[in-house]
């Protein structure tokens, strides 16, 4: 995967004898998405050519120049504040670290370099979790209505489809209101229970019911929309359209709804994520709304 998080960046003023016409100063470094922005003022008397190399072992050593840069940088660069924009990942697979410099070169004259004051900077733009297209991991949930109370412990299983959206599996067993038993299943589940009238009574499990059961099992319930305002910290809301909780109200029967639910993934440590949750659980049959909180903690994979 290729990475440009989290770094700390030192610039290279590149500064000239005072004999000399020609001299770089003021130089600044910005980031914009997934390219690293330096400007820079060039005092010349004539057009210059100038190259851009980065360092990652704090000045000890340079790349080639690079190439991957458009704006104020090759020949004929005349004098006045100018800019220059590096696609990093076009050119490296990686830049992590916090020994990384830039130096700005004249290339007729030989530079002496001034380090500045180092300075955080991140590229939100491209903030993945580490691992495989899969998070699994135990989940706490709380369903309530009124008075009513469902609690449930089980599991929820993500499918990256890409790094910004998944699809979502949750099995959860637990208490309902009256503390008898309550479970929530992916809602196309729901089509077993309609035919058997109970979907835990396996000495009535027909063949034909029990694959409809677990192909029901094998659709997903709904979707996340993944997005990655900080390092640590991805903020996940996901649309449940099928959700099957059995037994909520003390019934035996299994009601289909849908949920909005808001997760904050933080990231602790590397592919392990700690997620509270809030959201709003709406039942399809009655139209009464319910509030969803609950806690995760998951693994990727």
């Amino acid at each position: 995967m290729r990475r440009f998080l989290p770094l700390f960046l030192l610039l290279i003023s590149c500064l000239f004898s005072g004999l000399s016409a020609q001299r770089v100063r003021d130089v600044e470094m910005s980031q914009s998405g997934k390219n690293v922005i330096i400007e820079y003022t060039l005092e010349a008397n004539s057009p210059q050519e100038i190259k851009l190399y980065v360092s990652k072992d704090a000045g000890r050593s340079y790349s080639d120049p690079l190439r991957k840069v458009s704006g104020d940088v090759g020949k004929g660069i005349k004098a006045g504040r100018k800019r220059i924009e590096w696609r990093v990942l076009e050119e490296v697979d990686e830049l992590v670290g916090d020994r990384i410099v830039f130096m700005v070169e004249i290339v007729e004259e030989a530079p002496v370099v001034k380090y500045t004051k180092p300075k955080p900077y991140i590229d939100y733009d491209d903030l993945e979790p580490e691992g495989g297209n899969v998070r699994i991991g135990a989940l706490f949930e709380v369903m309530e209505s009124g008075n009513a109370q469902s609690i449930g412990y089980g599991f929820r299983f993500e499918w990256f489809v890409s790094p910004g959206f998944s699809m979502d599996w949750q099995f959860l067993f637990g208490n309902n209101y009256q503390g008898n038993f309550y479970t929530q299943v992916p809602g196309a589940a729901v089509a077993f229970s309609e035919q058997t009238g109970d979907p835990w009574l396996a000495a009535e499990m027909g063949e034909g019911a029990l694959s409809l059961f677990l192909l029901g099992l094998m659709l997903p319930e709904g979707f996340t929309i993944h997005m990655f305002p900080h390092p640590r910290i991805e903020l996940a809301p996901s649309l449940t359209l099928l959700r099957a909780d059995y037994n909520n109200r003390n019934n035996q029967k299994t009601t289909l709804g849908g949920a909005i639910t808001l997760r904050m993934n933080y990231q602790p440590f590397r592919r392990f994520t700690l997620s509270p949750a809030l959201g709003v659980r709406l039942d399809y049959e009655t139209g009464d709304p319910s509030l969803l909180y609950g806690l995760g903690l998951g693994l990727r994979l």
